[in-house]
């Protein structure tokens, strides 16, 4: 069966030169992408235990669904890395100009999903952008 879902060329293709680059990566969407962000929200679905992030740079669980890199970590080679979750208290102002993730594990565009698992709806997450500074 063929996939539903094709570039219609390779991505470095797509750059108008080798050298171009990327100035910020910016990750929306669910537990594939998360960074780490459910560490800051109160929330059950949290990746901040073991055995999440062993294979991780310094061995321990950052809030990540996964034993290293996530996605959004993946993409991120080259552009910027790693990248640090929006949420995250420490977060330098300045990395909001070249690129964060606002991905929430649990999170969906269902109403009911975020509000089970008290999670941050993906149509609201402009509420809690506009929020965390205030």
């Amino acid at each position: 069966m063929e996939p539903s879902f094709h570039l219609s060329k390779p991505a470095h293709e797509m750059l108008e030169s080798p050298s171009q680059t990327f100035p910020a990566l910016i990750a929306f969407g669910d537990s594939i992408l998360d960074t780490g962000n459910n560490n800051w929200l109160f929330t059950m679905t949290r990746a901040n235990l073991p055995p999440n992030g062993r294979d991780f740079a310094g061995g321990k669980a950052t809030g990540r669904y996964g034993n290293g890199l996530v996605l959004s970590n993946l993409i991120g080679l080259g552009i910027k890395f790693p990248l640090p979750a929006y949420l995250d208290p420490n977060l330098p102002r300045e990395d909001l100009a070249t690129g964060v993730c606002f991905a929430s594990a649990g999170s969906g565009l269902d109403e009911l999903t975020a509000k089970t698992v008290k999670e941050v709806e993906a149509y609201n997450i402009s509420q809690v952008v506009m929020n965390r500074d205030s």
